[in-house]
């Protein structure tokens, strides 16, 4: 239940395309110049990491209905499926009809947001304790990567989240997180491709 939980939770703030381009750091530090003017990584992830934790201490994240509202008001927003349908599709993706894509970001919103409610409305209080750390670089100029340890007051070992984030003029989203290591994300892109390998990309339109 906790690792289920780690994963949504961990996925609760965006995801960005499969292909976008590093930009070097020497030329561009700020590519876009929105330094100024956004959160840094960290604190995106530490405000919505508190939001998420104040309302699951309040009577409202017993109902199903309450969370569902919650989670398209304060998560929901912060994703791009249509980028995440390019990465979890692959190669797959070009082979893809507009209507066939547009479905496959709308079937990838609601397996995602409906596991997310799932979660939630089951979690066990007490709540965990999170921490999270200052932002540290990622492999390229735009790319962020903010790492948080979760403790849980019933002894199970700390869980370690890696958030990696890049730069939009909306403001960081995160396009990959890591639970001890395992990637959260990847577990769409395999869901996906078996099915599409299976089933050709008509399977999205059933």
């Amino acid at each position: 239940m906790l690792n289920k939980l780690l994963c949504v939770l961990a996925l609760a703030f965006g995801f960005h395309s499969a292909f976008a381009q590093p930009i070097n750091a020497a030329t561009t530090p700020d590519p876009w110049g929105y330094a100024a003017r956004q959160p840094a990584p960290d604190e995106v992830i530490r405000g919505g990491i508190d939001r998420l934790s104040r309302f699951l201490a309040t009577p409202e994240a017993v109902s199903n209905d309450r969370i569902r509202a919650f989670i398209e008001r304060e998560i929901a927003p912060h994703f791009d499926f249509s980028a995440m349908g390019k990465w979890v599709a692959g190669p797959y993706y070009r082979r893809l009809n507009p209507q066939q894509q547009q479905r496959l970001y709308a079937t990838l919103r609601e397996m995602f947001l409906t596991a997310l409610a799932r979660n939630l409305g089951t979690y066990a209080r007490p709540l965990p304790r999170i921490d999270v750390y200052p932002t540290s670089q990622g492999r390229w100029a735009e790319e962020a990567v903010v790492r948080a340890r979760v403790s849980t007051p019933g002894g199970y070992p700390p869980v370690r989240l890696d958030f990696r984030m890049y730069q939009t003029p909306a403001g960081w989203k995160v396009f990959d997180v890591t639970a001890n290591a395992s990637s959260a994300v990847a577990y769409y892109r395999n869901y996906f491709n078996q099915m599409l390998q299976r089933h050709g990309p008509q399977a999205l339109l059933r």
